[in-house]
């Protein structure tokens, strides 16, 4: 296998190209036919873009906002720009080209371990199918991804070939993938924390980058709402759980756990508050009434979190594909598990894998505080892949080892 690793790896390139294309395309061409964007995310990136395009102004409607993180709304600019306003097509094959890439810089990290992980963990994101048609979102799944596995990939690099430009774009990479999902801002926090506490001061290079994408955004909200926010719809996801609207006694949506304001409860949806003018008012509401929530009902807000944490590990698909098995998935966490359990102790402490480690486990927070989807997995799938493979090659090098003391 390791002879012939480039010829398994272009197959697998190959393979990742045409199963993407096939659903990205069918995907593209119902939204050409019907003329419409499908989905309530995807409308709001795609006002947003056509807002700065058209009125030079980042906003919903007439009103400045920042619900909505810029880099998606940026790269869809990009594209009205060079292509047209109403080119969908230009972007999905855009999205196809990148996942193509996200596999390969996969195969990379994974060869950081051995070839055959590398291959292994490229192998398992081109066949996991729930992530086959986010190529065809309007949506920032994709666009997060690549950036986020870029970003692992060279802070490997530095921490390997002792280069401190490498974390620098690490850093850059890393911030973009935060301009595109908020959540992403706590791995640079965490990433502070350890690397502190390791006495690794390279880190500052890492967050240089970081600074350097965040500040301009940071800034612009002080300017819009004489806050420094990152985002204001912290409030919109707190204590959301995605799974189910029930948790309360009452029957509402998720996003309105523990609200009683009558003021917000008018809302069809808590995005709509980016229509009023009043975002950031609204939103002080929101978060004030779910921390009261919270203390006067802590077992109904346990109930959401630990519900939330647990199915971040779930073996089912995202919530479009709900109530069926994801066997990949399952079978990448079984191998987590196994490798964590049987063989993480009985070697040497992997700075690899810690590393690694750094660009997930951070993020099983906000998933937990903000949202309890499965589908918010995608930002570290390609984590989950590389883990899980080297935990099959530990298991059947520990097996082929075994046998042949047997023998």
């Amino acid at each position: 296998m390791i002879k012939y690793y480039k010829w398994i790896l272009l197959i697998i390139l190959i393979f990742t190209l045409f199963s993407r294309s096939l659903v990205g395309i069918k995907m593209m061409n119902k939204m050409c036919f019907e003329k419409t964007i499908i989905g309530r995310d995807s409308e709001h990136y795609v006002n947003i873009a056509k807002n700065l395009l058209f009125k030079k102004i980042y906003a919903f409607g007439e009103h400045p906002t920042s619900i909505r993180p810029p880099g998606y709304p940026y790269f869809l600019l990009f594209n009205y720009k060079f292509f047209g306003v109403d080119n969908v097509k230009v972007i999905v094959y855009e999205q196809i080209i990148i996942t193509v890439f996200v596999v390969f810089l996969i195969f990379l990290i994974g060869k950081e371990f051995s070839i055959v992980c590398g291959l292994i963990a490229s192998l398992c994101y081109a066949i996991w199918y729930p992530n086959w048609e986010r190529v065809g979102w309007i949506s920032t799944e994709v666009l997060t991804v690549f950036s986020l596995t870029l970003s692992t990939l060279l802070l490997l690099y530095g921490l390997n070939k002792k280069k401190n430009f490498y974390y620098f774009f690490s850093g850059i990479a890393v911030g973009i993938s935060a301009l595109t999902r908020a959540e992403i801002l706590i791995i640079p926090v965490v990433f502070v924390i350890v690397m502190v506490i390791m006495k690794n001061y390279k880190i500052g290079f890492f967050l240089l980058g970081v600074c350097l994408i965040l500040c301009p955004w940071i800034l612009r909200n002080y300017i819009v709402h004489g806050k420094f926010l990152f985002t204001t719809s912290t409030g919109i996801l707190l204590f959301c759980d995605q799974g189910s609207h029930k948790v309360e006694e009452q029957d509402c949506g998720s996003m309105f756990f523990g609200i009683k304001s009558e003021e917000i409860r008018k809302f069809s949806n808590l995005f709509d508050i980016a229509l009023t003018g009043k975002e950031r008012e609204y939103d002080e509401i929101i978060i004030k009434e779910k921390l009261n929530y919270a203390i006067n009902y802590p077992l109904k807000v346990l109930k959401v979190l630990v519900k939330n944490f647990l199915i971040m590990f779930y073996p089912m698909g995202p919530s479009v594909w709900l109530d069926r098995y994801d066997p990949i998935y399952g079978t990448i966490m079984a191998f987590i598990f196994i490798y964590f359990i049987f063989y993480f102790k009985k070697e040497k402490l992997k700075t690899n894998i810690l590393i690694i480690l750094l660009f997930w486990l951070p993020l099983l927070i906000p998933y937990t505080l903000f949202t309890g989807d499965p589908i918010y997995r995608a930002s570290y799938e390609p984590i989950l892949c590389i883990i899980g493979s080297y935990g099959i090659v530990k298991f059947f090098e520990n097996a082929t080892s075994t046998d042949k003391l047997i023998r």
